[in-house]
Parts: C-alpha cells; structure tokens; sequence
C-alpha cells in the first residue's frame, strides 16, 4: 500500500507540470493515443495470465515450456495487435496521430513478457516484480523531469514513455533469468491451443471492461478535438484518485470474508462493512471534488483546464458506486455464479457506448461524465434489481446505508 500511494502521489505531482507545459489539446493527445493503445493491449495479454497462473501453480506443463510458449503466442499477438492500431489511425481515428502511434505503440511488445511477473507470484518472488516495476516508475520520473527541464516535444515525450516500459523487461527478464535454471526452452503447439481456447472467454470479458472503462475518451477523441479529451483526461485522472482506497480495504478485508465463509458464519454482514466503508470514502472524496476542486483546478493546472471542473463534479459521483461494487462480489464467487460479471459488465459497457454517443454530441464532454455515472450506477446497483433472486440487489442497497457504521461499535 505504501508503495502504491508513493506512486500515486508521485506520479500525480508531475502529470500536472507535464499538463500545465502541453496544455490541453498536446495533452489530450498523448492520452487519446494511450486510450487506443489500452484496447489493442487487451488483445496482446489475450486473458492468458489467469490461466498461467493456474498451469503454473499445477505443474500441468513443464515451466520453460509454459513460459516460452506464452512468449511466442504474444509475439505473434502483438504484431497483429501493432498493424491493426497503425490501421486505424490512418483510415478512421485520424492521421495526425499516426506518428505518436507508432512510438507509443511498441508498448505493445513489452507485455508479452508479463508471463515472468505470473512466475514470480507462483514462486513467492513478487519482490523481483516489484522491483522491476519500481525501477521502470523512477526511470520515468527522473526522465518526465528531464523532459519538462529541456524539451517541450510530445514525440519525445513518447519515447520517454516507451523507454521506462522496456527498462521494466528488462529487469523482469534479466531476474527471471537469474532465478530460473539453464535449460532449454520449448514452444508446445498442443498447449498454444489449449491455452488460447480455454483464454477466448476471459479475452470477451477483459475487453469489454476495457470498453467499459475507456471508451469515453475514444468517443470524445473521435467526435470532439484533442483539447477535450485533455480536459476530459485531466478530470478523470482526479476523481479516480481515490479508487485505489477501496480495492486496498476490500483486499485488507478479504481474508475475513473467506474465513467467515469456511466457518460457516454469515460472510455477507462483513461484505456490507466492507461496501459500506468503501462507499463512505468515496462519498467524502466526491463532496470534496464538487465542492472545492473548481478552485483547486484553476490554481493547480491554470486557467485554460478550468472547463475539467464540471467533469469532475460529475464524474467524481461515479466513485460512489464503483465504492459499492469494488471488492464486494464474493456472495457471488462463493455461489459459482461468475456469469452475472460477464452479464453486468457487457449491459453496461453497452450503455455507456449509447449515452456517451449521444450525450457527448449534446453536451460535450459534460456529457461523456453523466454517462460513465449511469454506466457504474447500473453496474454496481441497478443490474441487480433485474435479476430474479433479489438478494444480490438487497445486499448492495445496504452498501450505502452508511450511517450504520456510526452505530457500530
């Protein structure tokens, strides 16, 4: 967790200087292209990491032959997955990009090497990751700051970017490497099958949770000008802000749940505390974005992000319920009913492509907040009343009786 917030203060502190020198159409930019570029890395991670795991952890096949087939299945992902992005900047999104593109877009190629991270957490070495990620994040700050000494290039920004990503696969490599013993590495065709079918329904999931998550920036890139799409940028990487909160006392609290569950003692009035407590913080952080960042906006990023406002106060709603819904859907794992994910995820990544359609056309990027607070209202509470066993409903409306919490000892 420490590790996590140093990251995320860090990391915030200079995205304002880099948003401040670009201003927000050079910003809006960089991020449109990094929004595509989230999409075409669904497709190169292909869902396989669930599946490795689980190979991994049961020795199904021998560890060189796991690893070095997933190297080689990815490689060919990631070519496809670089042509189709270059492919769509030059016949739909829009040429201007196509140079950002094409830098940015060899990130593709570092995420074939996630498969040693998978390793790691297998053999209990999640420090070599860690370490890899950590390098990777300080080589990009020193070389941000670099940057916003000397330059003032959004192409050269873009390949700091990149530089930091093959810092990262680097270290991975060269730990792995380290650790793993000398023998040779093998491609199995029989479990290149294997593996890609038994991925195909985690891939439909991932990628529509990255429609989900994403589309709002694509559709406001495509519809409006890079300028709104920095403005719209710098408001949703605010009011996320406190998203991690939740996901760090959801995973705190986990293990209470499940030993509540083995015991055979009612797990759901700990998962209500938990949806409770996540939906408080996220209330609190809302209250304080609708009522204090418009003047913190103008202050810290100037006045030419003073539109992103109005986002926020709208945006920042969402958080409430994303509150409700992170961490919290163990009734349903525990009663192997991890369809209704896939349902709920597909229905609202389906709304919020049609109100973001058109309410963006109507409002603008006012209009791309209000739908991402329906899309997560519905996902979080809403689908749920659809459902013919209401108990799933009935739980998540006590994630926001918040006042119970008082009464609490």
């Amino acid at each position: 967790m420490g590790d996590s917030i140093i990251k995320l203060v860090i990391g915030f502190i200079i995205s304002i200087f880099v948003a401040r020198i670009f201003g927000p159409a050079k910003f809006g930019q960089i991020n449109y292209v990094a929004a595509v570029i989230s999409f075409l890395q669904v497709f190169v991670i292909f869902g396989f990491d669930t599946i490795v795991r689980k190979d991994l952890g049961l020795e199904t096949y021998p560890e060189n032959t796991i690893v070095n087939t997933v190297i080689v299945v990815r490689w060919g992902l990631a070519i496809l997955a670089y042509i189709l992005g270059f492919c769509l900047f030059y016949f739909y999104l829009g040429r201007t990009y196509i140079f950002i593109y094409l830098i940015l877009g060899l990130e593709l190629f570092c995420y074939i090497y996630d498969v040693y991270k998978q390793w790691f957490q297998i053999k209990s070495l999640n420090k070599y990751a860690v370490l890899a990620s950590q390098i990777a994040f300080f080589s990009l700050t020193a070389l941000k700051i670099i940057y916003l000494c000397l330059f003032d290039n959004l192409n050269i920004y873009s390949l700091f970017i990149l530089f930091s990503f093959f810092i990262e696969v680097f270290v991975l490599r060269c730990n792995f490497h380290r650790l793993k013993d000398n023998s040779v590495l093998k491609f199995d065709g029989d479990y290149a099958k294997k593996l890609v079918k038994a991925s195909l329904p985690l891939l439909l999931n991932n990628f529509t949770i990255v429609i989900y998550m994403k589309v709002d920036q694509v559709m406001i890139g495509k519809m409006l000008t890079p300028k709104d799409v920095g403005l719209y940028s710098v408001a949703v990487a605010i009011s996320e802000m406190v998203y991690f909160f939740p996901m760090a006392m959801s995973n705190a609290l986990y293990p209470k749940v499940t030993d509540a569950k083995k015991n055979g003692e009612d797990y759901k009035k700990i998962l209500e505390r938990i949806g409770q407590i996540n939906v408080s913080i996220c209330l609190l952080w809302a209250l304080f974005c609708t009522f204090f960042m418009p003047f913190l906006i103008v202050l810290v990023y100037g006045e030419n992000y003073e539109p992103a406002c109005r986002v926020i106060q709208i945006h920042s709603w969402a958080g409430v319920f994303v509150g409700a819904s992170t961490g919290t859907g163990s009734d349903i794992i525990f009663e192997e009913k991890q369809k209704l994910f896939f349902y709920d995820t597909i229905c609202a990544a389906v709304l919020n492509v049609i109100l973001n359609y058109i309410l963006i056309r109507i409002i603008g990027i006012n209009g791309a907040a209000i739908a991402t607070l329906v899309a997560q209202a519905f996902s979080a509470w809403l689908f749920f009343a659809f459902l013919r066993d209401k108990k799933y409903f009935s739980l998540r409306c006590r994630y926001f009786l918040i006042f119970n919490l008082i009464r609490r000892k």
